[in-house]
């Protein structure tokens, strides 16, 4: 095909892989000690949050699984980043020329993330110690979660671009043969 990075195609593959593989059972079994049956597994699996939601979510816990959620988004989904970040960076060198300049999407993308872990760890350390829940605190989580979730977009958009861009080049091709 035309266009496309055949060389770089067997990372973007493997990524994809690592990244479903880790997703299901990396994060799925480190995030059991936290789960609570009918009630939300995480605050930024959505694209945002109110401060009645993380406040549900963190009174619907024990201290017990509030520690293990502090340790989860420590170290599991502080890893997680990487690996869908490696995964997206390497599709755009898959699909195009010029990839280095649309990386920096993912990147600032990886940076939101960790700064929502950092807040969601700052709010439910507020929520141990005082048994309240800081509505500055909520507002900055469900900020970078929004921010977070936007650039995702953004991302899979491009590479949406980039598959049809490709695709209609292929097809173009072989009609004008």
């Amino acid at each position: 095909m035309q266009g496309l990075n055949k060389k770089v195609l067997p990372i973007a593959i493997t990524t994809t892989i690592g990244m479903v593989v880790y997703a299901q059972f990396v994060l799925g079994h480190f995030s059991s000690c936290f789960a609570v049956d009918g009630g939300p597994n995480a605050l930024g699996l959505h694209l945002s949050y109110s401060y009645e939601d993380a406040l549900h979510f963190l009174e619907i816990r024990d201290h017990q699984q509030l520690f293990c959620y502090k340790r989860f988004i420590s170290v599991w989904d502080t890893i997680f980043p990487m690996v869908y970040t490696t995964m997206y960076i390497s599709w755009l060198a898959v699909l195009f020329r010029n990839w280095k300049w649309l990386s920096l999407i993912p990147i600032v993308r990886i940076v939101s993330d960790w700064v929502e872990n950092y807040v969601e760890i700052m709010m439910v350390d507020h929520y141990l110690n005082y048994n309240i829940l800081d509505d500055h605190l909520v507002s900055w989580g469900a900020a970078m979660t929004s921010v977070k979730w936007g650039l995702s977009l953004v991302v899979y958009g491009i590479i949406l671009y980039g598959v049809v861009r490709i695709l209609w080049q292929k097809f173009n091709y072989q009609n004008e043969c």
